[in-house]
């Protein structure tokens, strides 16, 4: 018999259909891209996957393998009503769901609640302790620092006076960025500001002061997109390595300070020890995705920031071989584990919504037509959206890009209008 479905009448929360003796569900907060390669993952192997978002257009609540969908309130704004519609539908089980945070902010949140979660949930995010200073940018590059790790020249101005004392001792262009992302992103869309100047910089610096929000100041790593690679890794709650993979930028959008767009795997062995030894020395649990880029003025490469969740193109280390989310979801049901340490190389991710963009943009890009791109796409073996057994999500976003457009049209047309009269 099914449990009767949660209506909520202010539209909040929405779950039918909830079947009783379910075998631990998969909760998969956030679903974004991120989101969606977590959610196919679990789906594709049977597991119910209960989508959780605060943003109803999120792209992988259209994905088939997305059973049941929880809209809730926005957990940075208000998390303790978020923590309650969660606790809800926990009541409803008959077994322990498995939370699988794929955001910044989700990770945070399962930290700040830790205690009331995991009476009905499992799941594996690193300690207290390890998590406040892995948030903190800051303490991040000076822990790094501590275990031998490269990283840019780094500054974490106070006031103004700080900044102009400190500053002296960088080299333009900079980078500046908010000490902690999640702080940032409550008030910017974009994940840095780049300065090019003393006067630039300064600017920059009180227009983060004036919101609140701590920062640092960054020299770049000099060398172009391709200088990118991540390391990916998985500990159990035991301190275990169960998974690991490695994957090369070649490009990113916005196209010098982005998110990768078309990535290929490789196994830079080198360069796997040096991020094990930051994940074993700090005593990291769960998953964990390390970028780093080699400087071209000094061909060593230096740490950028070590993200304590699953990362955006997690699709593209299932197809090498390395299923992150599913290895996170057995682990946390207490399934014993082979480690997968070993994954296909030449495995190639493309997010054609954005690489696009950033093909064209690029220096890669200059003097090269639309065609060859469109044979570089075809080439790729994983998307970020497209999936032929799963079409809802690429479909769900082309509309929402055409929406766009047609607003941006549109109001381009009433403004020329209104400055004709």
């Amino acid at each position: 018999m099914a449990q009767p479905g949660l209506q909520h009448e202010d539209g909040i929360i929405k779950v039918h259909g909830w079947r009783e003796n379910i075998v631990n569900s998969a909760v998969v907060l956030c679903m974004g891209e991120n989101g969606l390669g977590v959610t196919r993952s679990l789906g594709r192997r049977g597991i119910d996957v209960v989508g959780v978002d605060h943003q109803k257009s999120a792209p992988a609540f259209s994905s088939r393998f997305c059973k049941k969908k929880l809209l809730v309130t926005n957990p940075q704004m208000h998390p303790e009503e978020c923590l309650r519609q969660l606790l809800t539908i926990a009541e409803h089980q008959d077994n322990k769901a498995v939370l699988i945070p794929t955001a910044d902010y989700y990770v945070s949140f399962i930290s700040r609640f830790r205690d009331q979660l995991q009476r009905h949930f499992y799941f594996n995010i690193p300690n207290t302790d390890v998590l406040n200073m892995l948030v903190d940018k800051n303490s991040q590059y000076t822990m790094a620092q501590k275990l031998g790790i490269p990283v840019p020249k780094t500054i974490a101005p106070r006031s103004i006076s700080h900044l102009l004392q400190e500053q002296k001792s960088l080299s333009y262009p900079v980078l500046i960025k908010g000490a902690c992302a999640d702080e940032w992103a409550r008030h910017f869309p974009n994940k840095a500001f780049m300065a090019s100047t003393p006067h630039e910089l300064t600017k920059y610096f009180e227009l983060a002061e004036s919101n609140g929000i701590r920062v640092v100041v960054q020299e770049i790593v000099a060398g172009p997109n391709t200088n990118h690679i991540e390391i990916n890794a998985y500990y159990s709650k035991r301190k275990e390595l169960l998974a690991l993979f490695c994957t090369e930028k070649t490009r990113q959008f916005p196209v010098d300070f982005g998110v990768g767009t078309y990535l290929t795997s490789l196994n830079n062995q080198s360069l796997i020890e040096i991020a094990l030894t930051f994940f074993e020395g700090i005593g990291y649990s769960g998953v964990g995705n390390i970028e780093f880029k080699k400087d071209n003025r000094d061909s060593t490469f230096k740490l950028i920031e070590l993200n304590p969740r699953i990362w955006q193109q997690n699709a593209q280390a299932a197809r090498a071989g390395v299923d992150f989310a599913y290895i996170n979801y057995l682990d946390c049901i207490g399934e014993q584990i082979s480690p997968s340490l070993q994954f296909t190389e030449n495995i190639c991710y493309l997010d054609i919504f954005h690489d696009i963009r950033s093909f064209l943009g690029s220096r890669q890009g200059k003097g090269r037509s639309i065609f060859q791109w469109i044979k570089l796409a075809f080439r790729a073996d994983c998307y970020a959206y497209i999936a032929w057994d799963d079409p809802g999500p690429a479909l769900k976003y082309t509309m929402y890009l055409i929406m766009k457009a047609v607003r941006k049209l549109m109001n381009k047309k009433n403004a020329k209008g209104e400055n004709s009269v």
